[in-house]
């Protein structure tokens, strides 16, 4: 599911806050650029995979959160953070881990899934967000996690 289908699905229920959002398929550059003019900030979600539109609006932001799972597959999408930076030297990419397994006895595949980004010069985040049944039961109801209740 896309964020777009998250934010569109939380319309059908009355007792949670909308969420504005914008989906944009077409002249999406052109986009945003008019929607940088009226707000202080502007959250693209261009998904946890690699396009060529994704490095193109990378040309404009002052800074640019990159997200990935532990696999060494989704880590290799860092290499075209490369790109992004050729284009826009003022850039400061920062780097979140996700679904990143809780158990203490694995925590050092995170710190070494933080050195690869470090060593594409990602700033990682401090914190990681780990694997958690609340975050599929929450997106499975169209909430947030901390709109759920319950056990």
């Amino acid at each position: 599911m896309t964020t777009a289908g998250w934010a569109e699905e939380r319309r059908e229920n009355d007792d949670l806050a909308l969420i504005p959002f914008e989906f944009v398929e077409n002249d999406i550059v052109k986009h945003i650029i008019a929607v940088s003019q009226r707000y202080d900030f502007v959250v693209i979600d261009a998904g946890g995979f690699d396009f060529e539109i994704q490095r193109q609006l990378c040309k404009w932001p002052t800074s640019f959160l990159c997200h990935s799972a532990l696999s060494v597959v989704k880590l290799n999408r860092f290499v075209t953070l490369d790109n992004v930076r050729n284009t826009n030297h003022e850039v400061r990419t920062v780097g979140v881990m996700n679904q990143c397994p809780s158990l203490p006895n694995q925590a050092q595949r995170t710190i070494n899934a933080k050195g690869v980004l470090e060593s594409f010069g990602i700033e990682p985040v401090p914190v990681n967000l780990y694997t958690r049944n609340v975050y599929d039961d929450a997106e499975e109801s169209g909430r947030n996690i901390f709109e759920m209740t319950g056990a």
